[in-house]
């Protein structure tokens, strides 16, 4: 049943994506609540909703959103991949995920 249910959300994440891509007419969940959606020519920007997630962030999102984690450990090791990749110092990156986890803590 779990695998199944995996299944259909990965299908559900894919779906969706293919149906925005190919601009099918669905119905939003802001058109449902009444907020406009805008075409966002400036890139990036947190103030227009960030970005569109691809099919691989979506399942990653699902993936992690079963489970319960110490977040100073993820960030530590999310600092140590970062490092591995970029070839920056792991130790430096993990601390500015430590500051912002803390301010985040801050503003909540």
């Amino acid at each position: 049943m779990i695998k199944n249910l995996i299944t259909n959300q990965n299908i559900y994440c894919s779906l969706y994506t293919y149906l925005l891509l190919n601009e099918v007419n669905i119905m939003s969940i802001y058109e449902k609540i009444g907020v406009k959606t805008i075409i966002n020519a400036a890139g990036n920007w947190t103030i227009l909703g960030g970005s569109i997630m691809s099919d691989n962030v979506l399942q990653a999102m699902v993936e992690a959103g079963k489970y319960f984690v110490d977040m100073k450990e993820l960030h530590k090791k999310a600092g140590e991949i970062i490092a591995k990749i970029t070839g920056a110092e792991a130790e430096w990156l993990h601390r500015v995920l430590l500051v912002e986890y803390y301010l985040l803590l801050l503003l909540v």
